[in-house]
């Protein structure tokens, strides 16, 4: 395989930009020799980037998106610094969202059950401050939404 096509394949999938200008680039990055040194700081740079971005979830921080392959190459990012980050050791309890497992079917239903009972409350609400039934409020909004958006019958499942 040649190193470009071997950096171009290791390079994320949808930051790929400028394959034509990125090929002579990376040519005369190999005639200087570069080619192991920029393959082994992608590697090390994805591996921080997956864990940040894995971790974005727990610690709530912004991560910028991956440059994309021009950009990466003009600026050199092979010589960067790799900040690597380690995984919070216990993480929090989230119920909207699992990094390991999926829920169970109970844990699914206690949610479903939950959500209902918001929304049951919102409409409550909403038609408390219509001055009106909750039924009736849910059938006139529901009308709206309906000559507003029309109805779908190709649902897909």
């Amino acid at each position: 395989m040649e190193p470009f096509d071997e950096f171009w394949e290791l390079y994320p999938h949808g930051r790929r930009s400028a394959k034509w200008k990125c090929r002579p680039k990376y040519a005369k990055l190999v005639k200087k020799g570069l080619h192991p040194q920029i393959m082994e700081a992608l590697h090390l740079q994805l591996k921080a980037y997956n864990t940040k971005l894995k971790n974005k979830v727990l610690t709530k921080t912004f991560i910028a998106d991956w440059k994309l392959s021009e950009t990466w190459l003009n600026g050199g990012c092979w010589e960067d610094d790799v900040v690597t980050v380690k995984a919070p050791a216990i993480p929090p309890k989230n119920q909207y969202y699992s990094l390991d497992t999926e829920k169970s079917a109970a844990e699914k239903e206690k949610d479903r059950q939950q959500e209902k009972i918001h929304a049951d409350k919102s409409w409550a609400y909403l038609a408390q401050v219509a001055n009106k039934k909750v039924e009736d409020y849910k059938q006139e909004m529901m009308a709206k939404h309906k000559k507003k958006y029309g109805t779908r019958h190709d649902k897909k499942s």
